[in-house]
């Protein structure tokens, strides 16, 4: 029998740690709330009234009454699952004898385990019963603690949470030898300072952990030889400073045929041999890849289900050159049912190209530092190389934070927020109709949001009204707001060339 250590740890009033304001309480059932609202005032709340006074009875904040008492046991579980953590459950046993008969009657409130102190580690593993437990190896655990836990309870285990900057508890958890059948999560974290390469023994997971849902590397580079995990949902992976074996990756995307998102942060790689071809992610619905060099990640991979796509690019200065302001990630059809992209350039260095057939909006913002403006338009205007989305209806420019950059294709919309005189000259000049090409000829309406602490260039918007409607391909105008050099004069040639001129 385990001593029972908690009255040891003193006595602190549960109100010092609970907070009424807790959302996850506040959202709580209607029938948890009328009960708390029957036994704190003796009547049911009504319509829009939240939890607040009622949890003051159960937190204590006016003061203990006979009123916890009147909580049902099942309630109070699990308002007490909600609101305790290690510390505050011990403390919480001392409120009354209510309180400690419902609690200690309760394995499920016991199963989450950090390994700090032995005793009240001890107490936790006795009192959590035959439940699954989920364990934190923090840096401060003790070699014998993971030790004395993963031989004795490790079958009980369905989250693995591990610190492996020390060397003897890292230790202790790769030298598991036993099955782990009821292993769900696994998280293992590093140092940010000292992040070690965790060499994992090759068919770790896959004997270990053959129920393994998630998957969690923050600040490690694990390497792995490809294991078959066929109920994995989610992976994530923040990688050190050195380079990130894809093979490993790959290697687990092609036997995790269930996953369904994938988070991968890697400053850079090292290019995988797996055969691109094999890799076929039916369930996945988001991907977010974010990296510092510029590598076609998506190529090659087949994404039936994917959702949502987010690709993060954070170039270095002394990596770019000319040609490579451009990413080009070749993915096409295979990303036909795709709702949401977001693609990021970060610094201000470049831009990136997706070809998704079957997109109608989208956003390109440009940078004013590190681009080239007369490298990039030309090209997502006319060189099929750089695959143009053929079906976009509406495009939005924007010169504020780099987010979301699309090119451009043949669209029926085009909206130009707030840019200098540069991108604007140039936009314009990239429009105008020459005698055996009309760029846009879809184009329809043209919405300009001019800077208000600036001249407008006017004369180019002129000359490309002309120069469209000379060409048949005349568009509606809005401006909003109406450049302060608007004259009459401008207006009146803008109204002969355009279809109709709008100041919103």
């Amino acid at each position: 029998m385990l001593v029972d250590r908690e009255q040891d740890l003193g006595y602190v009033s549960p109100s010092l740690h609970w907070k009424s304001t807790d959302p996850r309480i506040l959202s709580t059932d209607q029938p948890t709330c009328r009960v708390l609202g029957d036994t704190r005032r003796g009547q049911t709340p009504g319509p829009g009234q939240d939890l607040t006074d009622a949890l003051a009875t159960v937190t204590l904040e006016d003061g203990p009454t006979p009123a916890v008492n009147r909580l049902p046991p099942k309630v109070l579980a699990r308002i007490l699952a909600f609101r305790t953590f290690e510390r505050t459950l011990v403390i919480a046993t001392h409120v009354c004898r209510h309180w400690r008969s419902t609690i200690l009657s309760v394995p499920t409130l016991w199963t989450n385990i950090t390994c700090r102190d032995l005793d009240r580690t001890l107490t936790y593993l006795e009192r959590s019963k035959d439940a699954l437990i989920e364990v934190c190896a923090t840096s401060s655990s003790s070699n014998f603690q993971m030790r004395d836990i993963l031989s004795r309870y490790i079958e009980r285990t369905r989250l693995l949470r591990v610190n492996l900057s020390r060397a003897d508890v890292r230790s202790a958890v790769l030298q598991l030898r036993d099955p782990v059948s009821s292993l769900e999560i696994l998280e293992l974290f590093g140092s940010m300072f000292d992040a070690p390469r965790i060499n994992l023994p090759a068919d770790f997971l896959g004997h270990h952990a053959p129920s393994l849902l998630s998957i969690h590397f923050s600040d490690v580079s694990p390497t792995f030889t490809p294991f078959y995990l066929p109920n994995l949902t989610h992976f994530y992976l923040r990688g050190t400073d050195e380079p990130t074996p894809m093979d490993s990756i790959f290697g687990l995307f092609k036997n995790a045929p269930r996953l369904r998102e994938a988070f991968i942060f890697c400053r850079s790689i090292i290019p995988s041999t797996i055969p691109f071809h094999e890799i076929t992610l039916e369930f996945l619905e988001r991907f977010t890849f974010r990296i510092y060099e510029p590598i076609p990640i998506l190529r090659f991979l087949r994404l039936p289900s994917i959702k949502q796509v987010c690709v993060e690019l954070q170039f270095h200065p002394e990596k770019m050159n000319t040609f490579t302001h451009f990413l080009p990630i070749e993915v096409g059809p295979l990303l036909a049912d795709v709702t949401s992209i977001s693609c990021t350039v970060e610094p201000s260095y470049g831009c990136l190209v997706i070809n998704v057939p079957d997109l109608e909006a989208a956003v390109y913002a440009l940078s004013p530092n590190g681009v080239d403006p007369a490298v990039i338009l030309p090209a997502l205007l006319g060189d099929k190389s750089f695959f143009p989305l053929s079906k976009i209806k509406k495009l939005e420019f924007t010169q504020h934070e780099v987010s979301n950059p699309f090119p451009l294709a043949e669209f029926e919309n085009l909206e130009i927020l707030e840019l200098d005189d540069c991108w604007e000259e140039l936009i314009f000049s990239v429009l105008q109709p020459s005698v055996d090409h009309i760029p846009c000829p879809h184009l329809r309406e043209l919405t300009i949001r001019p800077s208000e602490d600036r001249d407008f260039p006017l004369m180019p918007l002129v000359q490309l009204a002309k120069a469209r409607k000379e060409a048949g391909c005349a568009f509606k105008l809005t401006m909003d707001p109406e450049p302060e050099n608007m004259s009459e004069e401008v207006i009146a040639m803008l109204e002969e060339y355009v279809e109709e001129l709008d100041f919103a």
